[in-house]
């Protein structure tokens, strides 16, 4: 069972190697902007009189695409292929469309 190992715990001895330092992560500002952006853009879905909020996914896609760019070019730059390169393609060819909250909805 779970319990036959419990023994062995408190002859252990916990040097500096052992413990785990606390990292903190924080979020991009552009990343929320791009989130904010891209949510708005998706109530032009609705219809009606939203229809215009589609244009709000571009600046989604202008504060959520350039670190995506970034790593693709670096990527492609080393002769691969990566998730990257493919959310780029996939921004880029959705922008022609007119599919600018599926655009976001990558670049985000």
């Amino acid at each position: 069972g779970g319990d036959d190992g419990m023994w062995a715990l408190s002859s252990m001895r916990v040097t500096a190697e052992d413990t785990i330092e606390h990292h903190s992560s924080t979020v991009r500002w552009t990343v929320v902007l791009s989130g904010v952006f891209w949510v708005i853009s998706m109530f032009s879905l609705i219809g009606g009189n939203w229809e215009y909020l589609k244009y709000v996914a571009l600046l989604s896609v202008a504060f959520g695409l350039p670190p995506i760019a970034i790593k693709a070019f670096k990527t492609l730059g080393r002769h691969r292929f990566d998730v990257n390169c493919m959310m780029l393609f996939a921004v880029l060819g959705a922008l022609p469309l007119q599919e600018y909250t599926e655009a976001a909805a990558v670049a985000f």
